[in-house]
């Protein structure tokens, strides 16, 4: 649970994509923006580490339960290159 609170707090963009079929898994789309190069690209590459690893717990468990639904997850990630004008909007409106 440690690991899935740290995940919650990083997340920028929500958005779960339910896919078609009788047997296809619904999958929630986790978005990360944040610096992977320029001057601050060693704290944006750990930081995607854990989110990473995160997400490979949270799937290893079967998934994320919202609900009576169960999502595997995906992590998305965005390169802001440490940039204010590359960095997205996040539902907050930060």
């Amino acid at each position: 649970m440690k690991t899935l609170k740290a995940l919650g707090m990083a997340i920028a963009t929500l958005s779960a994509a339910h896919v078609g079929g009788a047997y296809a898994e619904q999958t929630l789309n986790i978005g990360f923006t944040g610096p992977l190069s320029g001057g601050a690209a060693l704290y944006g590459e750990n930081t995607l580490s854990g989110l990473r690893m995160a997400v490979e717990d949270a799937n290893k468990a079967g998934g994320l339960k919202i609900g009576d639904e169960t999502y595997k997850v995906n992590l998305i990630s965005l390169d802001d290159k440490y940039l204010r004008a590359r960095r997205r909007p996040t539902p907050s409106g930060w």
